[in-house]
């Protein structure tokens, strides 16, 4: 059984697959399986990883091309992926981005050591323009910390910077998302009421690309409206996590606000007063006026969203968040 099981999807990333690639197959962690999922790419990628898989031919053996029969995304694909995993634990990695060669390593011996069911890392964000950013995951004591770094946004919910465990992953408790954006977080929220034991490592051991074109990255109206629903999504999915550990009544107004400002990415894009109260209205997030004041937003942000949610204030300018 291989000790550590990667992921990656496979689309339109001819230009980044060969980095990503001999990033991973350069791995000091030897008994690796690399499962690569073709979700229908309509470039050369898949030709390109074949090439450079020729140039390694000592991980022959542990590398599988699954190919989907049609693009189902990337929440599909990964779904696929975790269902097929053998190893120990399961780690994945975007195939646009690449890794520090003693990434796995790390990682895994980590959650040897500690018996944790759950290893995380920090990150470096690289931009097109050369500008590297380090990006600090925080270390947290207890599952009961873990948990509220990731509501309130210290800590970053990625499924390429944590190795999580086996049964995990694939237990049948885990309700995958039908969403693309902030999917990588509602899954980590339902993986901690199934674990007793996290680690953390203080190293940046992954790279991640910072596009624009991503689902993350485009600013369009209809693609900010996408992402405020997903990070509504995975707050909801947030919610009932926290229930389930009887931790509800704790988190409540951090959730709330973790959503009220995601909704006010609206006002970046409403053309008018009518459109944001309009939009802002729209989304079935269950937040109430009364959750509005039990936040933790400023006097000014909760006398605002108010307003905002009665359709009565002429609003020209949110503080709560801003692009």
């Amino acid at each position: 059984m291989p000790k550590v099981s990667v992921i990656i999807p496979v689309y339109g990333v001819e230009k980044y697959i060969e980095q990503c690639v001999r990033s991973l197959f350069a791995q000091t962690l030897d008994d690796v399986e690399y499962i690569f999922i073709n979700d229908c790419t309509p470039d050369r990628s898949i030709e390109l990883l074949q090439s450079v898989l020729v140039e390694y031919p000592q991980r022959k053996e542990q590398v599988y091309i699954f190919h989907n029969e049609k693009n189902i995304g990337q929440v599909g694909t990964r779904k696929r992926g975790v269902s097929v995993a053998k190893g120990d634990y399961v780690i994945h990695c975007d195939s646009d981005d690449w890794v520090e060669e003693n990434w796995l390593e790390i990682l895994y011996k980590k959650a040897i050591l500690t018996h944790a069911e759950i290893v995380w890392c920090d990150f470096t964000s690289c931009h097109e323009d050369g500008k590297r950013v380090y990006i600090a995951n925080e270390a947290s004591p207890t599952i009961e910390d873990f948990f509220f770094k990731l509501i309130i946004g210290i800590k970053w919910g990625t499924l390429w910077s944590h190795l999580v465990k086996r049964e995990i992953v694939q237990s049948q408790q885990i309700v995958w998302p039908t969403w693309n954006y902030c999917e990588d977080l509602a899954l980590v929220f339902q993986y901690i009421t199934l674990i007793s034991n996290v680690a953390y490592i203080k190293e940046s051991l992954y790279n991640y690309r910072y596009n624009l074109e991503s689902i993350s990255g485009k600013r369009d109206k209809v693609n900010v409206l996408k992402n405020i629903q997903g990070e509504i999504n995975a707050s909801l999915v947030g919610i009932a996590c926290s229930k389930k550990m009887g931790l509800s009544k704790r988190f409540a107004p951090y959730f709330c606000t973790r959503i009220l400002k995601a909704k006010g990415r609206i006002f970046g894009i409403a053309k008018n007063d009518w459109e944001t109260c309009k939009l802002w209205n729209s989304f079935n997030d269950g937040i109430t006026i009364c959750d509005v004041w039990t936040s933790s937003l400023l006097l000014r942000e909760k006398i605002s969203l108010s307003f905002v949610r009665l359709y009565i204030y002429p609003l020209k300018k949110i503080i709560c968040h801003k692009e």
